[in-house]
């Protein structure tokens, strides 16, 4: 019975594959956009310069909003566990707090908070414990 689910987890995951593939095919073939206007920075672009930046190699955390969607389309993560977020969850305030986090467990690290005015006031406080640990976080 196991090498049948074996098998199958192998076609799954070639199937899967594909479909990740024709995905990365289309986010080239049709890019997300954005307006701007006068001058005004889109958050959108401010974002896309955040990655240009650093090379995509910041760890990122995000509160909750319009800015989460924003920040995991056009940040780039390029690794495994540099993308922090609540995801689904609509924990407001998580992303401060992350960001210490990740900056402790990481040292030498640098660590950006993309945040909303609602979900960073959610625990603004953070800020003293940012500073008193002399931690690298960039909210």
């Amino acid at each position: 019975m196991l090498p049948n689910r074996r098998w199958a987890l192998a076609g799954h995951a070639r199937r899967v594959s594909s479909w990740l593939k024709e995905l990365d095919e289309q986010k080239q073939a049709f890019p997300l956009s954005y307006r701007t206007s006068g001058d005004e920075i889109a958050p959108q672009r401010a974002i896309q310069v955040l990655d240009e930046l650093t090379g995509g190699e910041v760890i990122v955390s995000t509160g909750v909003g319009q800015h989460q969607m924003w920040a995991a389309q056009y940040y780039n993560c390029r690794r495994q566990r540099q993308w922090l977020s609540s995801a689904g969850l609509g924990a407001i305030g998580f992303g401060l707090p992350a960001a210490a986090g990740a900056a402790v467990g990481n040292p030498g690290a640098t660590v950006v908070d993309i945040d909303g005015d609602g979900s960073f006031l959610m625990n603004v406080q953070e800020l003293a414990m940012i500073r008193a640990e002399n931690l690298p976080v960039k909210p």
